[in-house]
């Protein structure tokens, strides 16, 4: 119930308004999630000498400035791929830039390489208590 009432609310929005909310709402709680995250037991595996958290992961774009960083292993994603970070931060593509397709249950993601650049993403992540960036 509270999942249709949720979607709705954010199908209502501009997509990427909606995107955005979610990470906010998401960094709110997130020391709740970093609490369940400290909990788990993850079944970790090695690929070319790299030591994973666990075998699935999140694909580029979602979380394009590293914002929740290490919260997303407490949904059980083992590895994180944050996206295209260029030197310097940019805009990406003028809006609206994200669109739904609702009947294919789909997005079409025109964003660009938004993001607030290198630096910014190394901070963050040297922050980041469980990050693998040393």
């Amino acid at each position: 119930m509270v999942y249709s009432i949720l979607r709705k609310l954010l199908f209502s929005l501009d997509p990427e308004i909606s995107h955005n909310l979610v990470l906010r709402g998401l960094s709110v709680v997130k020391p709740i999630l970093m609490e369940i995250f400290n909990q788990r037991r993850f079944e970790r595996f090695r690929f070319w000498n790299i030591e994973f958290l666990g075998k699935l992961g999140l694909a580029g774009g979602l979380d394009k400035n590293c914002d929740l960083g290490s919260l997303w292993s407490a949904f059980g994603f083992g590895f994180v791929e944050i996206g295209t970070v260029t030197p310097l931060p940019q805009e990406g593509n003028p809006k609206p830039r994200l669109f739904r397709i609702e009947k294919e249950l789909a997005i079409i993601n025109r964003m660009g390489f938004n993001n607030i650049g290198t630096m910014a993403i190394k901070e963050r992540l040297k922050r980041d208590p469980r990050t693998l960036y040393q």
